[in-house]
């Protein structure tokens, strides 16, 4: 390794442009010991174990190098493989600043062997994905057991085996939770059930809520609960209309914040959130909305000649008027973000922009309120979904 010394301030920015980059610092770190110490935390900060080999090696990384552990603040495993694995125990106990953990491809049948070590780490972050349970008491378990102070949960591709008479204890506490993140398409009911239910305690500091797709049948009703939560103030909706119908309408008045994603596809029977939304911002008429932000992403597919879906147009005409109503006075902004592929162009009287603007006669009356921008593709992780 090179004796190369550079400027402190040097380093410090290479290593703050790169800090994202695996490969670059990786070779910054085999260039000079300068970089080294550096980009360590960097090159620790994520790693992947499934067991086997990987584990001996990263187990034997831990003994000779004792501070490298500290650097690890995401871990994902592949396959529950490694929690029998005869190092995870000792790999765990020395991952004394980890925050995040992710489940990925794995099938849990039963509470982990190394699940005392999993709770006595300060896991903030859990991640399901492409995960199966035995049944959902082996999922409340293992969430409980494991993730005591767990704030943030994310789950897709999540299943349960036994998907009938789900039983699971409702414990007598709250849940630190306060981030949900759920693909309501990939995650089978019972666990949404489970978790609405309060099974892994009381949704008490719940604050924000993101889903993706339509919540169908059984799980429509614990989609409501969830929505209904009176600590629930951030809600983002992606693709909601992909289902045969929506689910019914409850007050979202105590909510701060609505992002609402919806793409409007001529050959689809279409049904409208933007419908939806408006039915449920009209409930609860006497009491004053808490509603400051609401954002609607609009992906619109037109062709030559198409106009936009008439249910589209009465419900953005019918949410400019209940937005008016002197109970909705905390509104700050209402934001809508235009994409897709359109038959008209822009300042055409049947361009998506111009009909938007065109049936919110309130809105557009209030200036400095209401944007429409037409983007030519929308960055959704800028808006979290």
């Amino acid at each position: 390794m090179s004796q190369f010394s550079a400027p402190q301030e040097l380093i410090d920015t290479i290593i703050d442009e790169l800090q994202d980059d695996y490969l670059s610092l990786m070779s910054c770190s085999l260039v000079s010991r300068s970089f080294s110490s550096q980009t360590r935390p960097h090159l620790f900060r994520h790693i992947d174990l499934a067991g086997g080999s990987l584990s001996a090696k990263f187990r034997q990384l831990t003994l000779s190098s004792p501070h490298i552990p500290g650097y690890v603040k995401d871990l994902t495993i592949f396959d529950n493989a490694f929690f029998e694995d005869r190092h995870a125990m000792g790999i765990l106990k020395s991952l004394v600043n980890l925050g995040t953990i992710e489940l990925r491809h794995s099938h849990v049948s039963s509470l982990p062997k190394v699940a005392d070590v999993l709770s006595n780490i300060s896991i903030r972050s859990v991640v399901l994905s492409f995960t199966t349970f035995l049944d959902v008491s082996v999922f409340c378990t293992l969430m409980n057991r494991c993730f005591p102070g767990m704030s943030n949960l994310e789950m897709s591709n999540v299943h349960v085996l036994a998907t009938t008479d789900a039983v699971f204890a409702v414990p007598q506490r709250s849940c630190a939770m306060e981030t949900l993140k759920i693909k309501l398409d990939d995650v089978d009911y019972p666990m949404l059930e489970a978790i609405s239910e309060g099974a892994l305690g009381a949704l008490t500091k719940l604050h924000t809520l993101s889903t993706t797709g339509c919540p169908e049948g059984d799980a429509a009703a614990h989609f409501q609960e969830l929505l209904s939560l009176p600590s629930l103030r951030v809600l983002r909706l992606r693709n909601l209309q992909y289902g045969h119908s929506l689910p019914d309408p409850v007050s979202l008045l105590h909510l701060q914040t609505i992002v609402l994603n919806m793409i409007c596809l001529q050959h689809y029977t279409h049904v409208s959130p933007l419908r939806w939304l408006a039915s449920c911002l009209s409930l609860d008429p006497d009491r004053i909305s808490s509603l400051q932000h609401i954002t609607i992403i609009y992906t619109v597919y037109q062709k030559r000649g198409d106009h936009l879906i008439g249910a589209d147009v009465m419900a953005w005409a019918a949410l400019d008027r209940l937005l008016s109503h002197p109970r909705m006075s905390a509104l700050r902004s209402f934001r809508v973000v235009v994409d897709g592929i359109f038959g008209h162009p822009e300042g055409s009287i049947f361009h998506p922009k111009t009909v938007i603007e065109e049936s919110c006669a309130y809105l557009q009356s209030r200036d400095s309120l209401f944007t429409v921008e037409v983007v030519d593709q929308v960055d959704y992780d800028a808006f979290q979904l």
